[in-house]
C-alpha cells in the first residue's frame, strides 16, 4: 500500500506529479539531480524511532535549473500533510520568495494532495520594515498638507486626506519637519500607502509598489520593530500589514523568508523567527541560495564607531527633546566635542597602523582607550533627556514623537553596544580601522561632507552563531523541567557551494553533496572560450616589466586587452550578450566602449543606466539582440533564456581585495592547519579563491537556463590555462577550471569561437535550431 512506502519513495512520487503539473505534460519527468536531491532531503528529515522529527543536515550543490524549489517544497509539503510538521524556507532574494509562494507552492501543493489527499499552505514573511505602516503614512500625508496629527480620527478620514494630497503639485519640493521631500517621489508613495489601509486584500509589501521609492522615501512610510509603537498603542493596529503577515505565517505549513531575518537571529541570538512564540515551532529549515547565508550573517553582525555616530545620535535626540532646554543644548555641545576627540584618537592610531585605507589592530589594542567610557556616559545621558518628552507624547497621542523616541532609544543602545564591541578583541571577530572614503565633489553643495575615521568589527567565524542560535533549538518540558531538544533538520542548497561551506555554516556534515547538472545536451552543444594569449603581442599587452626585467600580469592593462576580445565576440554573435566585469570601474568602461562600437547595430544597456536596474533588465530581456553590461550584481538572479543571452562574457574571475574580515578568516584556518606557508596557501584558497570561484559559478549559470539554451561562455582570463607564462597557482587554477569545465566544446582560439558563433547566427537567421 502507498502508506507503507518509504518516505523517499513517496517524495519521489510527489515530485514526479509536481513536474507533470508544472510543465503541463504527462511525459515530463524530474531531472536526475532534482530527484536525487529530493530523496536525500527526505532522508535527513525522517524521524528515527519514536524520537522527534529528523535532525539531519545536508549541504547540496545543485546547479542552475535543477529545480531546487520543487525539491524543498515537495518534502516540506509531504511532511506537513502526513505529520503536521512545519518548514521554514529561506532565500536570499525577495523576488524568489514571491515565485516560491505564488507560482511553485500551488503546483506542489496539488501534487501533495493527489498523493495524500491533503495539500499544504504557504506564506511569505519579510522583515517588519518591508511593509507599509499606516501610522507613518498618515502622519507624512498630514505633514505634506501642513497639518499636525494628534491621534487618528478614524478610517473615514483617509479618503479626504488622500484627496487633499492629490491636489499637491506632482513635482517640486516641500519642507516638512525633519527635512525636505521630493513630491515626484513621495506623493505617489504616500497615496499608495494610504490606499493599502483601505483594502483588506492588499499586503502593503514594498515589492508590490509599482513606483520608484528610495530607501529614505520608504523609511518615511514604514517602521522598524524598534520604532513601532506596538499594537496596543497604535491607532492603525487593525490595519497593520506587518502583523497580518506574521499572522498568516503563524498559520502556514511552509513559511518563506529571507536570509536577512535568519542573520539577525544568528548574530544577536534573539528569537526573531525560530523559537518565536507568535510564529510557532518549525521542524525543518531549507536554505536556498545558501552560499550567501554566512556572508549575510557577517554583514548583519558588523558594527562601526566614529565621530559621525555621535552626530547621528544628536539628530535622533533633537527630534524628540527640545534643544532650547539648556540641558539638551549642553549635551549637544558635549557630543560635538566628544565626536572630535574620537576622530582625533582614531586618526592618530590609523596614522601609526595604516595600510592604504585600512589600519590593523592587534589583539591587545583598545582603539577607544581615551574616549570609549566618555562616549558611553554621554549616550546614557541622552536616555534621561528623552524620557519625559516621550511620556508626554504617549499621553497626548503624538505617535510621531513616540516613534522618534524609539528611534533615539535604538540609536543610544546600539552606540553603547558597538563601542563595547570594538574595544576588545574576541575570538571569531575581526577589528580594524577604516579611513574615510575619498571625498567627491557634489554639485550644489557648498561645503564638503566632513570625513570621519572609524573603528569597525565584524564576526568572522559565523558557524558557531548559526549552529547555536538557529540550528539548535530547545524547550523546557512543562511537567519535568527538563530541556528537550527540538532542533530542526537543516538543508542548505545552492548552485555553487565553496569546499568549506559546511564548516562555515555550522552544519554537522563535512562534505557538500554535488548533484548532476541539468540540461546536459545544452551544455554538450555549447562552448567554453578561454583565450590562450601566448603570442608576443598578447603578452606585451597584458603585462608590465617587473623586478629583474621579468614581465608580470597587469589587471589595469587587461581591461584594454579584454575589450578588443569583446568587440570580436559580440560582433560574431550579433549582440545577444551579457558582459560581466569583475570591477565596476572597468564595467562602466566596457559599457561606454561597446555602445560606441555597436554604432546602432544593437542596443547596449548597463546596470549604471538611469532608472531602476530592474527596468533596465526588463528592457534587455525584451530586446533579444541587446547587450547588457554589469558587474557582480548581475552574476546572480539574471534569467534570460534563449538567444537573448547566448553569449556570456566574464572579463576575469571577480576577487575581493584583501580586507580585515577575510584576512581574519584566513588566520583562523591557518591556525587550525598548524601554521606554515602551506597552511597559508590553503587558507587563502579556501577564502579568497573560493569566493571568486563561487561568483564565477554563478556567472556561468547565466548561459544555460533551459534545455533549449545554447551559446558561448567566455572567460577572458589566460591565467586559468595551464603552462602559461603567468598562470595561476596550480591548485587554485584547477579549482577555477573545475567550475567552468562543464561544456562539451572548448577552445582557446578566437577564430574558433567566432566561427562557432557565426555559424549559430546563420542558422538562427534561417530559422533553424542554433
Amino acid at each position: 500500500m502507498t502508506s507503507s512506502m518509504p518516505i523517499e519513495d513517496r517524495a519521489e512520487k510527489v515530485l514526479e506529479r509536481a513536474v507533470i503539473l508544472g510543465v503541463g505534460s504527462p511525459d515530463a519527468r524530474p531531472r536526475p539531480g532534482q530527484l536525487a536531491a529530493t530523496r536525500d532531503v527526505a532522508t535527513i528529515q525522517t524521524k528515527i524511532g519514536d524520537g522527534p522529527s529528523g535532525r539531519g543536515h545536508l549541504a547540496g550543490q545543485a546547479g542552475v535549473g535543477i529545480g531546487k524549489s520543487y525539491v524543498g517544497l515537495t518534502n516540506a509539503g509531504l511532511r506537513a500533510s502526513l505529520y503536521g510538521e512545519r518548514t521554514l524556507f529561506s532565500t536570499k532574494s525577495l523576488p524568489l520568495q514571491a515565485q516560491i509562494v505564488d507560482k511553485d507552492a500551488p503546483v506542489v501543493s496539488q501534487a501533495v494532495a493527489d498523493e495524500t489527499g491533503k495539500g499544504f499552505t504557504a506564506a511569505v514573511l519579510k522583515g517588519w520594515g518591508n511593509y507599509v505602516c499606516g501610522n507613518r503614512a498618515y502622519e507624512l500625508a498630514s505633514a505634506l498638507i501642513g497639518e499636525d496629527v494628534f491621534g487618528f480620527p478614524g478610517q473615514s478620514t483617509i479618503k479626504p486626506l488622500m484627496a487633499r494630497v492629490r491636489k499637491l503639485p506632482d513635482d517640486g519640493t516641500i519642507k516638512i519637519e525633519g527635512g525636505t521631500v521630493d513630491l515626484a517621489e513621495v506623493k505617489p508613495l504616500v497615496l499608495w500607502s494610504l490606499q493599502q489601509m483601505l483594502n483588506d486584500g492588499t499586503s502593503g509589501d514594498k515589492d508590490t509598489y509599482d513606483g520608484e521609492a528610495s530607501d529614505d522615501a520608504w523609511k518615511a512610510v514604514s517602521v522598524s520593530p524598534e520604532e513601532c509603537v506596538g499594537l496596543d498603542e497604535c491607532p492603525f493596529a487593525e490595519f497593520c500589514k506587518s502583523d497580518r503577515a506574521r499572522t498568516r505565517a503563524a498559520e502556514a505549513d511552509v513559511v518563506v523568508t529571507n536570509h536577512s531575518i535568519l542573520a539577525v537571529q544568528a548574530s544577536i541570538g534573539v528569537p526573531v523567527i525560530l523559537g518565536n512564540a507568535t510564529l510557532g515551532r518549525f521542524d525543518h529549515i531549507i536554505v536556498d541560495e545558501a552560499h550567501e547565508l554566512p556572508k549575510t550573517v557577517r554583514s548583519q553582525g558588523e558594527c562601526s564607531v566614529s565621530g559621525r555616530r555621535m552626530s547621528g545620535l544628536i539628530r535622533l535626540v533633537r527630534a524628540v527633546a527640545n534643544d532650547s532646554d539648556s540641558r539638551v543644548s549642553t549635551w549637544i555641545e558635549q557630543g560635538h566635542q566628544i565626536a572630535e576627540l574620537v576622530e582625533n584618537e582614531l586618526h592618530g592610531i590609523f596614522t601609526e597602523r595604516s595600510s592604504g585605507e585600512v589600519g590593523r589592530l592587534t589583539d591587545t589594542d583598545d582603539p577607544l582607550a581615551r574616549t570609549g567610557e566618555g562616549v558611553i556616559a554621554w549616550a546614557r545621558v541622552a536616555s534621561r533627556l528623552i524620557k519625559k518628552p516621550v511620556l508626554d507624547a504617549q499621553k497626548s497621542g503624538r505617535n510621531n514623537l513616540v516613534m522618534a523616541g524609539r528611534r533615539a532609544t535604538g540609536g543610544i543602545d546600539s552606540l553603547i553596544a558597538d563601542v563595547t564591541a570594538v574595544r576588545k578583541h574576541k575570538n571569531g571577530q575581526a577589528r580594524w580601522l577604516q579611513a574615510p572614503p575619498k571625498a567627491t565633489p557634489v554639485i550644489g553643495r557648498r561645503r564638503p561632507i566632513k570625513p570621519w575615521y572609524a573603528v569597525q568589527a565584524a564576526p568572522v567565524e559565523v558557524g558557531g552563531l548559526l549552529r547555536g542560535n538557529l540550528w539548535t533549538q530547545t524547550v523546557e518540558d512543562e511537567e519535568t523541567g527538563d530541556v528537550v531538544d527540538i532542533s530542526p533538520s537543516v538543508t542548505c542548497m545552492s548552485g555553487t557551494l565553496p569546499p568549506g561551506f559546511a564548516m562555515d555554516a555550522g552544519l554537522n556534515v563535512r562534505q557538500n553533496v554535488e548533484y548532476e547538472l541539468p540540461f546536459q545536451a545544452a551544455y554538450a552543444q555549447s562552448m567554453l572560450y578561454i583565450p590562450s594569449a601566448k603570442g608576443t603581442d598578447d603578452v606585451l599587452d597584458l603585462t608590465v616589466e617587473g623586478f629583474g626585467g621579468r614581465r608580470r600580469f597587469s589587471t589595469d592593462k587587461h581591461a584594454d586587452w579584454a575589450l578588443k576580445q569583446m568587440y570580436e565576440l559580440v560582433d560574431a554573435n550579433g549582440g545577444h550578450a551579457l558582459v560581466l566585469a569583475a570591477k565596476g570601474d572597468t564595467g562602466k568602461k566596457y559599457a561606454q566602449a561597446l555602445r560606441a562600437h555597436a554604432a546602432g547595430r544593437w542596443n547596449v544597456y548597463s546596470q549604471w543606466d538611469a532608472g531602476a536596474p530592474r527596468l533596465t533588465l526588463a528592457k534587455w530581456k525584451a530586446d533579444t539582440t541587446g547587450v547588457l553590461v554589469g558587474t557582480q550584481g548581475l552574476m546572480t538572479g539574471v534569467d534570460a533564456p534563449g538567444e537573448t543571452c547566448s553569449l556570456v562574457i566574464l572579463d576575469r574571475p571577480p576577487r575581493a581585495a584583501a580586507n580585515a574580515v577575510d584576512d581574519a578568516r584566513v588566520e583562523l584556518i591557518v591556525e587550525r592547519l598548524g601554521g606554515g606557508k602551506a597552511a597559508e596557501w590553503t587558507a587563502r584558497r579556501l577564502v579568497y579563491v573560493a569566493d571568486s570561484i563561487e561568483l564565477m559559478g554563478q556567472a556561468r549559470g547565466r548561459l544555460i537556463r533551459g534545455e533549449n539554451d545554447r551559446g558561448v561562455f567566455a572567460v577572458l582570463e589566460p591565467r586559468m590555462l595551464k603552462n602559461h607564462v603567468f598562470t595561476y597557482e596550480e591548485t587554485a587554477r584547477r579549482d577555477m577550471m573545475k567550475t567552468v569545465d562543464v561544456y562539451g566544446q572548448k577552445t582557446s582560439e578566437l577564430s574558433a569561437v567566432t566561427a562557432f558563433m557565426r555559424d549559430r547566427q546563420k542558422r538562427r537567421d534561417l530559422g533553424l535550431a542554433a
